[in-house]
């Protein structure tokens, strides 16, 4: 410690404001920079590899395909849904029959009615009491 302190002197006198708080991490720097240079050069090598294979048409299309291979079934499942509710919205805007009370109690015997009730009995005694 008393070369830190040396040192520390010596930078003052030529007028670079310098700690001994610099100093320490200076020195802690230095002790982890083998790991760091190791660190870099497997970032290098895997920036080398992306700018590569984004070079490359062949590979660009390979990935192309592959994520659209991927999000097909996704697509699909969001274009269905999305088929149902136009076709809801347009069944309820051209219905024109009243519903009555009677209607109501018909619709209780309909097993989607009860399993759409029971989602929302679900969702009722999982929100917490706060939310309700």
């Amino acid at each position: 410690m008393p070369a830190m302190w040396l040192l520390l002197i010596q930078l003052k006198n030529i007028n670079i404001n310098v700690d001994i708080d610099t100093l320490e991490a200076g020195m802690k720097l230095l002790e982890k920079l083998p790991r760091l240079v190791e660190m870099v050069e497997k970032l290098e090598i895997a920036v080398e590899f992306i700018e590569n294979v984004l070079r490359d048409q062949e590979s660009m299309d390979y990935l192309q395909d592959s994520a659209k291979a991927y999000m097909e079934p996704v697509r699909r499942r969001v274009d269905d849904g999305l088929n149902f509710w136009k076709e809801v919205q347009a069944k309820a805007e051209t219905n024109k029959q009243h519903i009555s009370i009677f209607t109501i109690m018909k619709w209780m015997k309909d097993p989607n009615v009860q399993k759409g009730l029971s989602y929302v009995q679900a969702i009722m005694d999982t929100m917490p009491k706060s939310r309700a």
